[in-house]
């Protein structure tokens, strides 16, 4: 423990629990997500709500973000995977599980760690 420095502040505290999807027989560790997927996430849902992007075109985009989520835990969970196992409920709500990741990021920012 003396290599370690006094640190001004953990923010690894703010990382969240583990959290665990699965899909069509599939475990996914969604445990963290990156703000770059995150934000590409935000960006398309954008897109789609103001009408310049079809529905088709931002479920093909939301796939590739879902993809590169999974293959950190599952390299099974392709695109053609999803397209050929996954209902379109099951994708709505693994893109509710990222808004609500997201919703849980903006709320937390706010707030001091807890130490």
């Amino acid at each position: 423990m003396a290599d370690t420095p006094d640190l001004f502040e953990d923010l690894d505290l703010l990382d969240p629990p583990e959290r665990f999807v699965k899909m069509a027989g599939e475990v996914i560790d969604i445990s963290f997500i990156p703000s770059e997927l995150t934000l590409k996430a935000a960006k398309i849902s954008n897109m789609f709500e103001k009408g310049s992007m079809s529905m088709d075109e931002m479920f093909t985009q939301m796939i590739d973000v879902i993809v590169t989520i999974s293959q950190g835990s599952n390299p099974n969970v392709t695109a053609e995977w999803i397209l050929k196992n996954v209902s379109v409920a099951k994708i709505t709500r693994f893109l509710e599980l990222l808004v609500s990741d997201m919703n849980d990021s903006k709320e937390s920012a706010g707030e001091p760690a807890k130490n």
